[in-house]
């Protein structure tokens, strides 16, 4: 009898352990995203709704005015404008174009304040609908899966507040992660020197040569990055 009672209370004490172990990893869960899955969804979607994509233009389709992008430890924010060519004309690209980035355009912010940065500057951000501010930003990951807490709370903070923000959901740019990777290791910045890719505008083209230049003139509307800080040089007094 006693040995069945030890058995017993063996089974419920190991029960217990369990049990408290996947309420904590149930408490601990983090809510994920994955970008290409979700893409998919919306593909699909579409297809069966049988409802065209609206026409969105070109400078749009990668870029909008605020750009967050997302690490499991800290957003970074910039901001970007639309540079009108009057002698230009809509051309279809397929890839991103070369918008200037520097690593000091970029504001960290931590994921737990990421939120509350947000709502006391919101004049700036447009994320929460108040009168007549409706902003328009993008949402990047480095990663496919997304996973931030900063993000977590974003989503709940829209819905929550009904926001009629215009938002996309994409990876991050080659320029982007070259930056980002600059930004982090405190290095100087030299874009001429680095040596990118063609995988800019339609799929053939390199920052800093003739070609994007020219390829780049004839477009009517081009997004580029938005200084909204400069740099703090040494200065010396004499």
């Amino acid at each position: 009898m006693k040995l069945k009672f030890t058995y017993l209370l063996s089974i419920i004490i190991a029960c217990g352990i369990t049990s408290c172990r996947k309420d904590a990893e149930k408490q601990n869960q983090k809510v994920e995203y994955i970008i290409s899955r979700e893409d998919s969804i919306n593909d699909a979607w579409v297809k069966s709704n049988k409802v065209p994509s609206p026409l969105v233009p070109e400078d749009m389709k990668c870029y909008l005015d605020i750009v967050f992008i997302f690490d499991p430890k800290k957003v970074y924010i910039y901001q970007t404008e639309r540079n009108f060519n009057p002698d230009g004309e809509e051309i279809k690209y397929e890839y991103p174009n070369y918008i200037g980035l520097k690593p000091e355009y970029l504001l960290t912010i931590d994921n737990k304040n990421f939120v509350t940065f947000l709502k006391d500057n919101n004049s700036l951000f447009g994320v929460f609908t108040e009168g007549n501010i409706r902003g328009s930003f993008c949402i990047a990951s480095e990663t496919d899966t997304l996973k931030s807490l900063a993000f977590v709370d974003l989503a709940k903070e829209l819905k929550k507040a009904k926001s009629k923000a215009h938002y996309i959901v994409r990876k991050t740019t080659e320029e982007e992660n070259t930056v980002l990777k600059y930004k982090r290791n405190n290095q100087e910045f030299f874009p001429e020197k680095i040596s990118w890719s063609n995988k800019f505008l339609n799929g053939n083209l390199t920052p800093f040569t003739k070609e994007y230049s020219i390829f780049e003139s004839r477009i009517d509307i081009v997004r580029t990055a938005k200084e909204t800080y400069k740099k703090k040089t040494r200065k010396f007094e004499m």
